[in-house]
């Protein structure tokens, strides 16, 4: 595994050792999740001898990208759009 190599240990050792130093209140915590417009369920829980039937897309529609930042007190910033964050 990547890390578990020695290299990548130190690093994070290092950084664990700098962000000590840096003060709670000025942390922000970044999140980057991804979805489709077009995604439904593929399974559903239903009655035994029933059937689930649902609306789902034709196409495949538009992809989102959802950015979110957090701080101690809590959300401070969210973003969306049709745009890849790479």
């Amino acid at each position: 595994m990547e890390s578990q190599r020695p290299d990548v240990a130190f690093k994070r050792t290092h950084f664990a050792l700098k962000i000590r130093r840096v003060p709670f209140e000025r942390l922000v915590f970044l999140d980057e999740s991804g979805l489709n417009l077009s995604m439904s369920r593929s399974h559903a829980w239903v009655k035994r001898g029933t059937e689930f039937i649902d609306r789902a897309p034709m196409n495949w529609g538009k992809n989102l990208t959802l950015l979110g930042a957090m701080r101690r007190d809590g959300v401070s910033a969210s973003q969306h759009g049709d745009r890849r964050s790479d």
